[in-house]
């Protein structure tokens, strides 16, 4: 109900001999060290996606992650690392650290992502950037007219040669 009364030496003492160990996390430098990991079997960790888990990302690495390596590295398959990285774009706005109590990178942090090829700024389009993008993609209609039908024409011929394979 909100009281809340921090533990004496005594009982630090006990949990840290069971193997308790009540030293605050860093979860910022925690993802850093799970995106060294995943460097190091091959993965391209600058291309993390918002609903990535560590074993998302990997396939899209062509890079297989069994159960026991994941295991072994010390990290999970179904790890939403994509999210991660998300909260810690956010914890960069200073708005949003007040509101969500989120801990921003350090320096030192923030540089070191970056170093991995990830980018921490978040973006948010203007509605005149938006205008503009799509003026231009309609502007290149007649392009992506032009690339339709010769996807079309090759799905035809696709579609003849295998009839002509399933009939001999």
């Amino acid at each position: 109900k909100g009281k809340y009364s921090p533990p004496t030496i005594t009982q630090v003492q006990e949990l840290e001999e069971l193997g308790i160990n009540l030293d605050a996390i860093d979860t910022n430098q925690e993802f850093i060290e799970k995106l060294k990991k995943l460097q190091q079997i091959g993965v391209d960790v600058s291309k993390i996606q918002q609903k990535d888990t560590i074993q998302k990302l990997a396939q899209r690495s062509g890079i297989t992650i069994t159960e026991e390596q994941a295991e072994e590295l010390g990290l999970k398959l179904d790890d939403k690392i994509g999210m991660k990285l998300s909260n810690i774009k956010r914890a960069l706005k200073p708005n949003e650290n007040a509101k969500k109590k989120k801990t921003p990178p350090t320096p030192e942090q923030a540089q070191e992502l970056e170093a991995m090829g990830l980018n921490l700024e978040t973006k948010k389009r203007k509605a005149k950037e938006v205008a503009e993008a799509t003026i231009s993609a309609i502007k290149d209609i007649e392009l992506a007219d032009k690339a339709y039908g010769e996807l079309q024409s090759l799905a035809e011929k696709t579609k003849e040669v295998g009839k002509e394979n399933n009939g001999k």
